[in-house]
């Protein structure tokens, strides 16, 4: 986003007080907590293609909706505090989408952290708006955070779907290595799609 914003000369469209209540509630609370829950399921493949394919999707999709809203706000003249409102709103909702996919499926410690991480969001906003620089929006912001909200969902689930499928590509090709056929890796990424699909 950084890049983004440098290469098309505008202004960084968040302050640093708002990208701190981005990350407390939707990645340093929740994944200190799913840290802490027991797992006694076997790993499967390797440690940084397992994060990359977690990862990926929702931060492409964070750039991808942020980069939208900026060029669109343009358009529509908000100021900058709106779009910096308006993405801070935007990013936590896809946040939230990335960790109920993480979570999935939902138990009843995890549905706490995901309940917990969200009530911290709804108070933040609530009490210490001033804090985070936040501004009441208006209707054509509310406007495009709901369009690009449901664009996000879409984009989100879609690069998701890749990206499991190609995850799912490389823990076969991690078992079989060179003798890996067409037919596996042809087998393997719809497996690994069609897992993602049930979450």
């Amino acid at each position: 986003m950084a890049l983004f914003a440098l290469i098309m000369t505008i202004d960084y469209p968040l302050q640093p007080s708002q990208i701190t209540l981005i990350s407390a509630f939707t990645i340093g609370t929740p994944s200190f907590l799913l840290a802490l829950e027991s797992n006694h399921n076997r790993i499967r493949g390797k440690f940084i293609p397992n994060v990359l394919a977690k990862a990926f999707p929702g931060g492409l999709t964070d750039w991808l909706a942020v980069a939208i809203l900026v060029i669109f706000g343009s358009f529509i003249s908000l100021d900058h505090d709106q779009v910096g409102t308006t993405a801070t709103f935007l990013l936590i909702l896809v946040g939230s989408m990335v960790m109920y996919h993480i979570s999935a499926p939902l138990n009843k410690y995890r549905l706490a952290v995901m309940v917990i991480s969200l009530l911290g969001v709804v108070l933040s906003i609530i009490f210490l708006h001033n804090i985070f620089a936040l501004t009441m929006l208006r209707p054509r912001s509310i406007f495009t955070l709901v369009v690009l909200f449901f664009a996000a969902i879409t984009i989100f689930r879609w690069l998701s779907h890749i990206a499991d499928g190609i995850a799912e590509v490389l823990v076969v090709y991690d078992q079989k290595g060179h003798d890996m056929t067409f037919r596996d890796l042809h087998e393997a990424y719809h497996r690994g799609r069609k897992n993602a699909g049930r979450n």
